[in-house]
């Protein structure tokens, strides 16, 4: 039996412009699997038709400079964004996924740039976040910095450090993956694929419906606060079903707790990592 949308938003305190899960499969013990069959246009992003270093829509940032090895980019946190409808319904936050989707924007820029000489490169895509902490609890009104540099590049890899900002306060930090697409492989004008930061937050939300579910935790929220490691292996398309199972690895210790995720089609695994979560009072 599948739980669905309304069944779920029993359990978490998102509401429907924020909950990215279509149906619980299982959840039970220390395991929840799920599924995504629709995503919003808010979920996409899309190349652009005409090839060049910088060749895909922005979601988040409002503006990027980009120098040889590094660069600044400024996202406007404002009330009307869609996430906000539902994370959380009562109690708007940015949700974590945005803010690293908000520097993994940035970075590809510069990854592009560092990748440029590959021939026959067209765009560059997010393959990897490693030890991305958020610190920061980000509200609408405040004006998100962000700032990286290069780390290292590689044939086929850019791997850049970056970290966001609010007022010179930390937000978060940590290193992003970048691998080339090819107009011959991966690459296509107009071609849509599903935000891969969007990919983990679901994965978060099946966590979620599973440890919320819990009595002891019906006054809780539960936080990202650190992506320790996601892989994806190749970009995810709009209209794919997704199966991805979340599985806790650790007991819950002072509110914080660990866990593991997969991201599958058709048997085939498309991503896969480990992220922390923490737990909170509603009302903090």
């Amino acid at each position: 039996m599948i739980i669905d949308r309304e069944r779920i938003r029993e359990v978490l305190p998102y509401g429907d412009a924020f909950l990215l899960v279509d149906g619980i499969t299982e959840a039970s013990g220390n395991t929840a699997s799920g599924i995504v069959r629709d995503v919003g246009e808010w979920q996409i992003v899309k190349n652009l038709p005409e090839p060049s270093s910088l060749n895909y829509e922005y979601v988040l940032i409002d503006q990027s400079t980009v120098y040889p090895d590094n660069f600044v980019g400024i996202m406007h946190v404002e009330a009307h964004m869609h996430h906000f409808a539902g994370h959380f319904a009562d109690k708007p936050l940015l949700p974590g996924v945005q803010n690293i989707e908000a520097a993994a924007e940035s970075s590809r820029d510069l990854a592009s740039l560092l990748l440029a000489n590959k021939k026959g490169l067209r765009s560059t895509r997010l393959s990897r976040i490693v030890n991305w902490k958020l610190k920061r609890k980000i509200v609408p009104g405040e004006e998100l910095i962000v700032v990286g540099s290069k780390s290292a590049v590689e044939k086929d890899l850019a791997v850049i450090n970056a970290r966001s900002m609010v007022d010179d306060e930390p937000a978060s930090y940590g290193t992003l993956h970048f691998q080339p697409l090819e107009l011959s492989d991966d690459y296509h004008p107009g071609k849509a694929t599903i935000i891969p930061c969007h990919v983990v937050e679901a994965a978060c939300q099946i966590g979620a419906y599973l440890i919320l579910g819990h009595p002891d935790n019906h006054s809780k929220l539960l936080m990202l606060a650190e992506v320790n490691a996601a892989v994806f292996l190749e970009s995810i398309c709009p209209g794919q079903e997704l199966q991805i199972r979340t599985k806790l690895l650790s007991r819950i210790r002072r509110n914080f707790g660990k866990a593991g995720f997969t991201v599958d089609n058709l048997g085939h695994t498309l991503a896969y990592g480990t992220f922390t979560f923490r737990l909170a009072d509603k009302n903090t």
